[in-house]
């Protein structure tokens, strides 16, 4: 007899082995970009920013020739409305000081790391008596307004919030890369599978920008069906169960189309198939078919269920073996039932709540020794690494 043997830690496996749900879902035609809105007189988001108040050099340190000396005058050239004598409260080189690029290049970090400024250099020029170091910063500029364009009327307010853009605060790139990606996601969880975000940035002046959050919504999607290719030994409420219960009443015939949320409910399909005994089952990348308008899809996944599991012998390692009887008791379930993932869990539970009650101590996990000519898995009970104290 072939019989094929296997350690593998039954509850930490069955839901990442035997399913391929993790790859990426099929989705519609990739869309260009969204237009860029006519300019009009109320929306400022729009046209080439205003020249700088200077040309910052981008090197942490510059100079016309080799800088070798004593620093005779450090000076701060801010565009902005902080307070140069706080910025020079922060540097470590004075004047007096030796010039050191490693201690400047320290300045430059420790002024980046503020999160104040979108630009820090330093310029080196000769002076009498060493050389100026002049410290050129350029503030991040604040929102002066916020605008969301493009949206349904009814999801303003929504996207609004779902952004998190305010005038007044502190403008930065990766918070507006952050609200992008926000609406986008709550556009598709609100039925729009193929909106499109972008933003656009104009700078109004030296210190302020205003920022536009341009929507292409596109049309809502509705679920038309969800077929499962293959499937033959559960049935669909079955499978419909699972997937409502993964949280979610997205994915469902009739309801709204949510790619985000489909690989996760396909894990709550593989885990149906598990409870059923299937523990070999496959689920192949989703495929979605779309309505010639797009606003209709069917969620095609195939399966391939495999064999119906049973539970073979079930034992005790040691020190469990010694109350092995009043172990099996609790259970509940035998040699010869179907195998159900959830019902080893919950007999798993039962387990570690009755050793602590004797005074065991370790966590309890089943080892697993599948057969596949007999299509039975036994389990092995088994006390993990640590201080067992006698029952």
């Amino acid at each position: 007899m072939n019989r094929l043997r296997s350690r593998t830690l039954l509850v930490l496996s069955l839901l990442a082995s035997s399913c391929t749900p993790g790859a990426p879902v099929a989705q519609s035609p990739s869309h260009p970009p969204p237009s860029v809105p006519d300019v009009d007189a109320a929306t400022r988001c729009f046209g080439d920013p205003p020249a700088s108040l200077f040309a910052p050099q981008r090197l942490p340190l510059r100079a016309d020739a080799p800088v070798d000396g004593v620093v005779s005058d450090v000076q701060v050239r801010l565009a902005g409305q902080l307070d140069p004598s706080i910025v020079r409260g922060l540097l470590s080189i004075r004047a007096g000081d030796p010039v050191d690029p490693e201690r400047v290049r320290a300045d430059v970090r420790r002024l980046f790391a503020l999160g104040n400024f979108e630009d820090v250099s330093v310029q080196a020029t000769p002076s009498p008596g060493g050389w100026t170091l002049t410290y050129m910063l350029q503030e991040r500029p604040i929102v002066r307004r916020a605008w969301v364009r493009g949206a349904p009327p009814p999801l303003q307010s929504d996207l609004e919030a779902a952004a998190g853009q305010h005038a007044g605060d502190l403008f930065a790139p990766a918070s507006l890369h952050r609200a992008v990606d926000a609406m986008r996601r709550r556009l598709v969880e609100l039925g729009y599978a193929h909106a499109k975000v972008d933003s656009f940035v104009r700078r109004t002046d030296a210190r302020t920008a205003d920022i536009c959050l341009w929507v292409e919504a596109g049309p809502a999607v509705r679920v038309q069906s969800v077929v499962f290719e293959g499937r033959a030994k559960l049935d669909e409420d079955q499978l419909e169960t699972a997937l409502r219960n993964a949280g979610s009443e997205a994915n469902l015939p009739g309801g709204m189309l949510d790619p985000s949320v489909l690989e996760v409910q396909l894990l709550h399909a593989t885990a149906a198939y598990y409870d059923a005994g299937m523990v070999n089952v496959r689920l192949g990348e989703p495929e979605l078919r779309y309505s010639e308008d797009q606003t209709r899809v069917a969620i095609h996944v195939s399966v391939q269920e495999g064999d119906v599991f049973r539970v073979g012998k079930v034992t005790f390692a040691v020190p469990m073996n010694a109350n092995a009887a009043r172990y099996g008791a609790v259970l509940g379930f035998g040699q010869g039932d179907v195998f159900s993932r959830s019902k080893v869990m919950a007999a798993i539970e039962r387990l570690q709540s009755l050793r602590l009650a004797e005074g065991g101590a370790g966590s309890i996990e089943p080892v697993t020794v599948i057969d596949p000519e007999k299509r039975t898995i036994d389990l092995t009970f088994q006390v993990s690494e640590g201080k067992t104290s006698a029952p």
